[in-house]
């Protein structure tokens, strides 16, 4: 079986294969840093039936600790940072190394499943834009656009703004979010506030992806990932495809390629 480990700036994600089947995801907040045991107790698998371990993470404090719970499981891990060179894409930008680890996995994830031309918008910390491409070489990751995420936005303006109530994105995404029938215009603070997070947020990946097409000049298909992905992805025409676990099933796929070289 094999461990594969997404750390993100919000939460450290686990998934656990069987070749390319997804058997078990389970994930911790990434802040204050796990400890061993925290991840050991976490632990949803037999330890003895994990074979190997590939490792992924934006947030350079979580390495160290990391390789320690793959060592603890008996397994020297793979880490896929800048230094990581065969993704199964080009990296086509000026300095790969400053591209976060998770943004060209999502891109390699595209590759390997056949969906190039891609864009790919992860709604996680930052809400990315990744764009992958067919290239001389084979598929390319070709850059993208870095924008606030949603919750990192709503902590910022509560923050910023005395009389603004402070509110949890997660408890705003009530039923009626999955629905067009929220109105734009809010008749109260809260009202404006939940508008302002969903159709603003709409607009701007809208706004963004419309953008991506007219400069590039090509139909990409558009595929959504990431903690809200489910919640804005219904609203948003252009986004043709969710995939929750795109980054796991991309780390997977780089193991497996770079296991058989």
């Amino acid at each position: 079986m094999l461990l594969v480990i997404d750390c993100g700036n919000t939460n450290i994600v686990f998934g656990s294969y069987d070749g390319k089947e997804l058997l078990s995801v389970w994930r911790i907040e990434t802040h204050p840093l796990p400890t061993l045991e925290d991840m050991r107790a976490a632990l949803p698998i037999a330890s003895d039936s994990i074979e190997d371990v590939i490792i992924a993470s934006v947030v350079p404090a979580s390495i160290e600790p990391l390789v320690a719970f793959s060592k603890s499981l008996g397994h020297e891990p793979v880490i896929v940072d800048g230094s990581f060179t065969d993704f199964g894409v080009v990296v086509d930008v000026p300095n790969p190394s400053q591209v976060g680890p998770d943004r060209i996995v999502n891109a390699a994830a595209c590759a390997s499943i056949g969906l190039v031309p891609a864009i790919v918008v992860d709604f996680g910390t930052a809400t990315t834009f990744d764009v992958v491409l067919d290239g001389v070489d084979g598929p390319r990751y070709a850059g993208g656009v870095i924008a606030p995420g949603v919750n990192l936005s709503v902590a910022a303006l509560g923050a910023a703004a005395a009389r603004l109530p402070d509110v949890n994105v997660q408890d705003m995404l009530q039923a009626d979010w999955q629905s067009d029938s929220l109105p734009v215009l809010g008749t109260t603070t809260h009202g404006a506030m939940q508008s302002g997070v969903l159709w603003g947020y709409v607009g701007l990946v809208e706004g963004i992806l419309a953008r991506l097409q007219d400069e590039l000049q090509l139909s990409a298909t558009v595929i959504a990932t990431g903690g809200l992905a489910a919640i804005y992805a219904p609203h948003i025409l252009a986004i043709s495809d969710v995939r929750d676990n795109l980054t796991l099933d991309g780390l997977a796929g780089i193991f497996a390629r770079n296991k058989s070289i």
